[in-house]
């Protein structure tokens, strides 16, 4: 997600998913608490924070999976969107999506493959390059507020 834009099958995913979930509230809260808490500072959250709301994002549809401290952070992350069927893709947790350009991530093999980086802000505009994709939680914060 970038500030102000989300894809047509993720809008349509949220609206969904809050018509139609069980304790919304639940999640919107574990997700607003650590937008709260980093709001202004996004560039000092550690990867486990972001880790903490694994809980409410497999509610959302993202299962993170297990944490890895080398190469890719959750390389067994799978998404379920609406009545599409489950797939896999990996997740780089990240501070900023700017992180995600580092030079240690330069010289992993991963950088060419399709990846999610679930990052508090979405700092470089030029990252979705065909084969990433960002979830930006303070966007998705705002989203999930407004489709409530």
């Amino acid at each position: 997600m970038v500030k102000g834009y989300h894809g047509p099958l993720w809008g349509n995913h949220l609206a969904h998913w809050v018509k139609n979930a069980t304790d919304p509230a639940w999640v919107r809260s574990q997700i607003r608490d650590l937008v709260n808490a980093y709001q202004a500072k996004p560039a000092q959250v550690p990867e486990s924070d972001l880790l903490r709301i694994s809980g409410a994002l497999n509610q959302l549809g993202i299962n993170l999976g297990i944490s890895k401290s080398v190469d890719v952070d959750c390389p067994e992350a799978t998404f379920q969107m609406s009545k599409y069927p489950k797939y896999n893709c990996p997740v780089e947790l990240e501070k900023s999506s700017s992180g995600f350009q580092a030079p240690h991530h330069q010289r992993k093999k991963h950088h060419k493959k399709r990846l999610v980086v679930l990052c508090m802000e979405n700092d470089d505009p030029g990252i979705r390059q065909g084969y990433i994709d960002v979830i930006e939680l303070t966007e998705l914060d705002r989203v999930l507020r407004e489709k409530a």
